[in-house]
């Protein structure tokens, strides 16, 4: 017979912790991603002023998308392994 934790196998529970783990590290990552962003778009230094120009309008565009996809991933795998299947 299998250990139940709160009606989970062992396996099933692991695999949330996992997923409860990865959606944070992505959430994370993408805000972190998206808070540079800012600092370097709206920096008043003249370093960050530098790096804007250096990145470009479509290199920065394209950072951004990628941030606001791991923010969204990071949220659906926290939000999936709060929502398991009964």
């Amino acid at each position: 017979m299998r250990r139940t934790v709160h009606g989970l196998t062992m396996a099933a529970r692991g695999s949330n912790l996992a997923q409860v783990i990865f959606g944070l590290v992505f959430l994370l990552a993408g805000l972190t991603g998206m808070a540079a962003l800012i600092a370097v778009t709206y920096g008043d230094s003249a370093a960050s002023q530098a790096l804007a120009l250096r990145l470009g309008l479509t290199l920065s565009l394209l950072l951004s998308a990628v941030a606001q996809t791991l923010v969204l991933l990071g949220a659906w795998l926290l939000w999936r392994s709060n929502h398991r299947e009964r």
